[in-house]
């Protein structure tokens, strides 16, 4: 038998298959089909390519990349790639949190805002009310629209705390020193009770030097200066004796010689103690 060279034997093989039906086979079909042409190309002499040789022409002519390799084994950049969309996925969710949180605290800030503008508007209308009264209508309106929010409010009440403590204090103080400045006056006042002179009239005296005349007629030091003149004019008209006394005298003495009657009147009250009686007498045999 001739023997037939590899490439007569392609040609015969393709010939074959260019004759055949153009219809789906079974798998069967293609497995007598190989089968049969590879006894034909046996019967020729020929010898068929094996598949490990194609594989290795082929690879040596293009550079085909692994199925195993390129889905399988994931490669550093598809893993890196991976961690990255996980992180844009974490950043996405905390930017949405953000955005969540930061328009809840402006709904917070808000509802607010809206309590603070209803008390301010319950305010205006009782001070609305109250000046809308006959009695109130030269009473002057105190109407302040401060209503702020968040910091500001914050800072302003922090402020405003500060001032209010500091005004109490010093109130506190201011008060203790009255009441210290009122006890040490008590005192100096039940001191020189019976040796303190006035020598001004009722009209020209303060309210504390009035205070020392009635604690000195034993009176009630309440009340304004109109009626502390008055309680003491009705104790001088009462007992009018009081009127010559070397303490009282000054008060009743006229206008333009008040400041030498006075100093007479004091200088006669410190001789008449300490002449005593003896001297009484001397100035009586002298007048005689």
């Amino acid at each position: 038998m001739e023997m037939m060279n590899p490439g007569e034997a392609l040609m015969i093989n393709n010939q074959l298959s260019d004759y055949e039906p153009e219809q789906e086979k079974s798998p069967l079909t293609l497995r007598t089909q190989k089968s049969s042409n590879k006894s034909l190309l046996l019967q020729s002499g020929a010898v068929a390519p094996s598949p490990l040789q194609s594989q290795r022409s082929l690879r040596s002519n293009h550079s085909i990349p692994s199925i195993t390799s390129s889905t399988i084994t994931p490669s550093r950049s598809s893993s890196s790639s991976l961690h990255g969309c996980q992180d844009a996925s974490q950043y996405a969710a905390f930017r949405q949190n953000a955005v969540e949180d930061d328009l809840y605290a402006q709904i917070r800030a808000l509802q607010s805002h809206f309590t603070l503008q209803s008390y301010q508007v319950a305010s205006l209308q009782k001070e609305v009310v109250d000046l809308s009264k006959p009695k109130a209508k030269k009473r002057r309106a105190n109407i302040q629209g401060e209503v702020l929010t968040a910091p500001e409010m914050s800072d302003l009440i922090q402020t405003r705390a500060a001032e209010a403590k500091r005004k109490a204090e010093a109130e506190a103080a201011a008060k203790e020193a009255k009441e210290a400045a009122t006890r040490d006056r008590v005192l100096e006042r039940a001191l020189n009770v019976g040796t303190k002179i006035f020598d001004k009239s009722l009209m020209a005296l303060k309210k504390d030097e009035l205070k020392d005349i009635a604690f000195a007629l034993s009176i009630s030091q309440e009340g304004a200066n109109k009626d502390l003149i008055a309680r003491i004019k009705e104790k001088f008209e009462v007992e009018s004796h009081l009127k010559t006394d070397i303490r009282f005298r000054g008060i009743f003495a006229r206008k333009h010689r008040g400041k030498q009657v006075v100093r007479e009147q004091q200088d006669e009250f410190e001789n008449e103690v300490e002449a005593g009686p003896s001297g009484v007498q001397h100035m009586d045999y002298e007048s005689s």
